[in-house]
């Protein structure tokens, strides 16, 4: 007698990562999206119904919709530590750039989300933790040529953290765009300035 294969969803958002959210949204198919949902293999979910495979994508849509937002200033995935920027104060231009570039390629005006960018926007907000100190901690200075190398830890992350970055992150969206807006204006000021007083040197 054959052994039954048994299908199980997360129960908590908590329980679904960031990885397998992204990897859920952007299936093209429902057998897909089934496979991710259960940690299964295509092969295995292939030989479910239509209907068990609706039922399995539309009881983890139902998850993933779970309100839950937490906002932790540190935790471990693996064995590296990750930190929310500590001081959204000392964000150096690019880094203002860089985020606000891709929050426009996700949640584009006038098209659907692209979920493939999430992990990039999430390794911008969540870095390697270097040191703390009580509750004081330093993350990685921002390097963009090296975000790649800890996405795989990013895709890790819980989604209620996720949610948690994200309303965190919504909260101050227009903040700091204003603040890089006014920061490349004062650069393009200042720059006028030093052009004008070369040219009155010439002159």
């Amino acid at each position: 007698m054959s052994q039954l294969t048994t299908y199980t969803i997360p129960k908590t958002i908590e329980q679904i990562t960031l990885g397998q959210y992204v990897a859920f949204m952007s299936a093209k198919t429902d057998q897909a999206k089934a496979a991710v949902a259960t940690g299964k293999t295509l092969k295995e979910v292939e030989g479910l119904t239509w209907h068990a495979l609706q039922t399995i994508n539309e009881l983890f849509e139902e998850v993933t919709n779970q309100p839950t937002a937490r906002h932790q200033g540190t935790f471990v995935v693996g064995d590296m530590r990750l930190g929310f920027i500590p001081n959204l104060n000392s964000i150096t231009f690019r880094e203002h750039v860089d985020l606000d570039l891709l929050a426009q390629s996700i949640w584009p005006p006038n098209g659907e989300v692209q979920y493939n960018n999430l992990p990039k926007l999430m390794a911008i907000l969540f870095r390697p933790v270097q040191g703390r100190l009580g509750a004081h901690y330093m993350i990685k200075p921002y390097d963009a040529g090296k975000v790649e190398e800890y996405v795989a830890f990013v895709n890790g992350i819980p989604m209620d953290r996720v949610n948690g970055a994200l309303v965190f992150f919504s909260s101050i969206a227009n903040e700091l765009l204003m603040s890089s807006r006014e920061f490349l204006i004062a650069r393009l000021r200042s720059k006028m300035e030093e052009v004008e007083e070369e040219q009155y040197q010439m002159d």
